[in-house]
C-alpha cells in the first residue's frame, strides 16, 4: 500500500455511514461504489491486503467493509491493526 500522509476522511466518511452500520459483507459492486473504485479493483485489494473472501475460486467476494473502507483511505497503521486483529481472531477460532 502506498503511503499517504493522512488517511482520507472523506472516504472513510461514505464508508461509516453506508457500509460500517450494519457490518454485513459487501459484494464487489457495493465496495466499488463506496470506495470510488472498480469491482475489479476491490477484488485485488481482497486478494493483495485480506479484506475479503471466496468460499471457492468461483464463489462471489464478500468484502469486509471496514477492510475496504481502510484501504480506500490509504491508511497503512489501520491496515496493520486490521490484518493483525484478523489474525488472531482467526487463531482463536481454530485453537
Amino acid at each position: 500500500m502506498e503511503k499517504r500522509k493522512s488517511p482520507n476522511h472523506e472516504v472513510l466518511g461514505r464508508f461509516t455511514e453506508a457500509a460500517m452500520d450494519k457490518l454485513k459483507p459487501l459484494t464487489l459492486q457495493q465496495a466499488a461504489g463506496l470506495a470510488g473504485v472498480s469491482p475489479d479493483t476491490v477484488a485485488r485489494w481482497c486478494k493483495r491486503y485480506g479484506i475479503g473472501k471466496q468460499l471457492h475460486n468461483k464463489a462471489p467476494w464478500r468484502v469486509d467493509p471496514a477492510g475496504v473502507a481502510i484501504v480506500a483511505a490509504g491508511d497503512a497503521e489501520a491496515l496493520e491493526a486490521y490484518r493483525s486483529n484478523r489474525a488472531r481472531a482467526s487463531a482463536t477460532k481454530s485453537s
